[in-house]
């Protein structure tokens, strides 16, 4: 003889199990997605001599003078909007700590842009594909 809680609880959890593993919209991935790889640059003169690259793990940022910097990547968040797709990258700071806010941009897939959140009217195209 069954009992109909047993029934109930195991599809329950074998549900939960499947949701959860599925990828959806909104969700936390590791690596950043192919489609925004690479050298990324602006024609705005005050960043003339800087870029920045997203890598599947990495964000590397190539300040000018100052060098190049690497950030471990730790999570990305993509959400789908009417301008394209938003994402939120957190990564590793040099110091060791998380940064949660820095690296927040929409990607315009039909232009091939980039545009930060904190500046909207800047805009960044892939100056080389990366991997």
């Amino acid at each position: 003889m069954t009992r109909p809680g047993w029934w109930i609880l195991s599809s329950f959890l074998c549900l939960t199990l499947v949701l959860g593993c599925a990828k959806g919209e909104g969700e936390e991935d590791r690596f950043a997605p192919a489609e925004i790889h690479g050298v990324w640059t602006t024609s705005n003169p005050t960043y003339a001599d800087r870029s920045f690259e997203i890598r599947a793990q990495d964000l590397v940022f190539d300040t000018g003078e100052e060098g190049i910097v690497v950030y471990p990547i730790i999570s990305v968040r993509r959400e789908s909007t009417q301008e394209g797709v938003d994402f939120e990258i957190d990564h590793q700071g040099l110091d060791g700590g998380t940064f949660t806010f820095t690296f927040s941009f929409t990607f315009d897939p039909t232009a091939g842009s980039i545009v930060f959140r904190n500046q909207p009217q800047m805009t960044w195209l892939r100056a080389s594909p990366g991997g």
